[in-house]
């Protein structure tokens, strides 16, 4: 009986252990700071990355602006509010709802079709 209260106990203390380990990474993202370029109200330290798992897994890093996008738009014609569904936090930078945008306005600039 002592051996099976003991096995409980050791299987309970490493499966608190794993919980933890795991739930330690589950947003771990910097801290933003404010965007004195007014395109957004703040961005992230450039250079750093993230790691989430709030909505599946995704890691990435911010581009030297702050931004999770392969460009930045200086002067926006369209701003765009949203939950990370919108930020595109879960995919590639270049898939995210903003990087799409300025692939259409750039064809339409050039006198392309849209995607």
């Amino acid at each position: 009986m002592a051996v099976k209260i003991i096995k409980f106990l050791l299987a309970s203390v490493i499966a608190i252990a794993l919980l933890s380990l795991i739930l330690s990474f589950y947003s771990l993202l910097p801290v933003h700071i404010p965007n004195s370029r007014g395109n957004t109200d703040y961005i992230w330290p450039s250079g750093s990355f993230y790691f989430t798992t709030a909505e599946g897994i995704a890691y990435g890093k911010f581009d030297a602006n702050g931004f999770n996008n392969p460009t930045v738009v200086y002067s926006p014609d369209i701003l765009v509010l949203g939950s990370s569904h919108m930020e595109g936090t879960n995919l590639i930078q270049n898939e995210n709802v903003t990087s799409v945008l300025n692939e259409i306005f750039e064809n339409r600039q050039k006198g392309g079709l849209d995607l």
